[in-house]
Order: C-alpha cells, then sequence, then structure tokens
C-alpha cells in the first residue's frame, strides 16, 4: 500500500513551517491553504459567491463576521477542487516513486481520511497552545480580526482531541532545532 503523509493542525500551530522543512528537504509538498487562498481569488469562484450571495461586492472576512455560515458555502465550492488537485498530486508523486505530504488544516474535522483509504495513511498534527496561534495568526494577517479568530477555533478539534487522533504530534512552540528534531524522529519511525 502506498503511503500519504498528512500535516494538519490548528490554525497558526506550525503547519507550513513543518511543510517548508520537508519541502526544503526534497519531499513533494502540497499545501492546501495555498490552493483554498489561490482559488479565491479567481474569477469564477468570485462570480459563483456574488450570484449565492446577491452581491456585487464581496468583503469575504466582512461577510464571513455578519455570518459565519458562509464559510460552509465557500467550502463546499473550494473543497472539491482541492480535492481534484490533491489526488492529482498524490498520483503524481506516487508516478515518480516519491512520498506525498500534504498539508489539510481541517483534515479530522471534515473527514477527509474516508477519501484516502486506500493509502497507508500517516497524520502529523501540530500544536502549539492558543496563545502562540492567536499571536502567530495576528503577526501574519494583520487585518484579522477577534471575530474571526473566534469563528476559525469554533470549527477546530481542540488539541487533547488532535492528539488522541493523530499518529504523531510536533510541538512547534519548542525551538527550532527541537522542532526539526521531532520531524527526523517522526520519519525514521514511518
Amino acid at each position: 500500500m502506498k503511503k500519504v503523509i498528512v500535516i494538519t493542525g490548528g490554525i497558526a500551530s506550525g503547519k507550513s513551517y513543518i511543510i517548508n522543512i520537508l519541502k526544503d528537504l526534497g519531499y513533494p509538498t502540497m499545501q492546501s491553504d495555498n490552493i483554498a487562498n489561490n482559488l479565491m481569488q479567481e474569477s469564477w469562484f468570485l462570480d459563483k459567491m456574488k450570484n449565492i450571495l446577491g452581491r456585487e461586492h464581496l468583503d469575504i472576512k466582512q461577510i464571513i463576521e455578519d455570518d459565519p455560515k458562509v464559510l460552509d458555502i465557500i467550502e463546499g465550492i473550494i473543497y472539491p477542487e482541492i480535492a481534484n488537485f490533491r489526488q492529482r498530486f498524490i498520483d503524481d508523486a506516487h508516478s515518480n516513486n516519491l512520498l506525498p505530504i500534504i498539508e489539510i488544516p481541517l483534515f479530522f474535522e471534515r473527514n477527509i481520511s474516508k477519501t484516502l483509504l486506500q493509502y497507508q495513511l500517516y497524520t502529523i498534527s501540530t500544536i502549539c497552545g492558543r496563545k502562540l496561534q492567536i499571536k502567530r495568526a495576528k503577526g501574519r494577517h494583520k487585518s484579522i480580526s477577534d471575530k474571526i479568530l473566534d469563528i476559525i477555533f469554533a470549527r477546530q478539534i481542540d488539541d487533547k482531541k488532535r492528539l488522541a487522533m493523530s499518529d504523531f504530534i510536533i510541538y512547534t512552540s519548542l525551538d527550532k532545532s527541537v522542532v526539526k528534531k521531532q520531524l527526523i524522529t517522526i520519519f525514521n519511525n514511518i
């Protein structure tokens, strides 16, 4: 059975940091957040959202603050596209005898594992604590509001559940050299 590694975790928990280390080590990586952000800038997506919401001007952050259920609409449009991209990425990596590594933020929350049953799947979760997540998120996205963060956190499982569901955990609040050692130890066990 061919292997797939999933990097998951809450907002600003260090997923991108781990993916970038693995990318630098030569592994093929896919970042679902980047794909989603790119898709949400495309005209077909914007036109679809304008049609659904009945608005000509879209301020997605404000619309989500006003109605968090809009996230479900967005995910319903974006997730199938990401799933198609993910499958092509996995197939391409496997056809080149490479180990695909995919960042999937809501992996457990959206039960995405059921779409990957044909693979030997390893989940690596990033954890760093809520205060650090908030600090990182606000540092990365200057305009992110507390309300948006609350909406995002409400959609994510807590770290206790994440620990129980994951094959491996990386504590990204630790020194970077310790984080890299954790990652090397995990890959030695896969």
